[in-house]
């Protein structure tokens, strides 16, 4: 998430603090566009973990277009399905998401 990404440049040297604004405002333009067009997500047997899904709940909301999301093979369990769950009122378009 950019804000994320904000506090980790907080952390970094620059040698102009400019730098440091721009390329955080440029991250949220890409992140924000990126996540404007994606209508599939497919993550399958890629071992992801609760924390993973969890990361992954804080972004769908974001994507006004997502309306698939494919998490099979992996290794969530009922906190990472949980925190899936909880954001999904918010995901207007999700018409099928895949856990098994």
């Amino acid at each position: 998430l950019p804000e994320a990404f904000s506090s980790v440049l907080l952390e970094l040297s620059f040698s102009s603090s400019d730098d440091r604004s721009l390329l955080a405002e440029k991250y949220r333009e890409v992140f924000h566009r990126a996540v404007a067009s994606l209508d599939l997500f497919e993550a399958s047997d890629s071992l992801w973990t609760d924390a993973d899904a969890e990361e992954l709940a804080k972004v769908l909301p974001l994507c006004p277009r997502l309306y698939e999301v494919d998490l099979r093979g992996n290794q969530i369990g009922a906190a990472g399905a949980r925190a899936i769950a909880d954001v999904l009122p918010r995901c207007d378009t999700l018409q099928k998401l895949s856990l098994e």
